[in-house]
C-alpha cells in the first residue's frame, strides 16, 4: 500500500500511465484469516447459499480511509460485506476504529519506515540473532526451510536455544 502511494506514478513505477496524470492516495489495507471458516450443516445447501454463509463468517479488519466517495467506491451499500464497517441509518459506521484520516496513514508510514530503518542499522551492526516466535500454540520454526541447518532447537519449556552453543 504504502509502496504504491510513494512510489507508484514514479517512472517505472507499478501504477500504469493513467494513474500517472493523478493523486495516489491509500484508499485502505484490509485482511482476512486464509484458514476457511468451519460450517456445521445438519443439510446440504445449495453452493450459493455455502457461499453467503462462507461469506457471513470471513471476519474482515483494517484500516480504510475516511472519505465517503472512497468508502463508497468499494462497498456500495456499506453493509459490512466486504468492509470492517457498517453504516447506520443516521450516517455514521459502525466500528470507526477502522476509519482513518490521511494524516493517520501518513504516521503509520513513519513508524514502517523507522521500524525498518531501525531493523537495517541492527542488521547492519551484525545483531541478526534469531529469536522465532514459539508459544504453545504457534512455532515459527515448524516450517521454516532452514530448519536443517539451524542451530536453534526448541526445548520443552517452550523456549529457545541455541543448542547448547555459544
Amino acid at each position: 500500500l504504502f509502496s504504491l502511494w510513494k512510489n507508484g506514478t514514479r517512472e517505472g513505477g507499478a501504477l500504469d500511465e493513467a494513474a500517472r496524470n493523478s493523486e495516489v492516495l491509500p484508499a485502505g489495507v484490509l485482511y482476512f484469516s486464509a484458514t476457511p471458516p468451519i460450517l456445521s450443516l445438519d443439510v446440504e445447501p445449495e453452493p450459493a447459499e455455502v457461499e453467503r454463509m462462507v461469506s457471513d463468517k470471513l471476519s474482515r479488519r483494517g484500516l480504510l480511509l475516511d472519505d465517503n466517495d472512497v468508502l463508497a467506491a468499494m462497498e456500495r451499500e456499506l453493509s459490512g460485506k466486504y468492509l470492517p464497517i457498517k453504516q447506520k441509518k443516521d450516517g455514521s459506521f459502525t466500528k470507526s476504529d477502522a476509519l482513518k484520516t490521511l494524516a493517520d496513514f501518513g504516521e503509520l508510514l513513519s513508524q514502517i519506515e523507522n521500524t525498518i530503518k531501525r531493523i537495517g542499522s541492527e542488521i547492519k551492526r551484525g545483531n541478526a540473532s534469531a529469536h522465532p516466535l514459539l508459544t504453545k500454540k504457534q512455532d515459527a520454526c515448524k516450517y521454516c526451510e532452514m530448519k536443517p541447518v539451524c542451530r536453534l532447537v526448541g526445548n520443552k519449556t517452550g523456549n529457545v536455544s541455541n543448542g547448547g552453543k555459544n
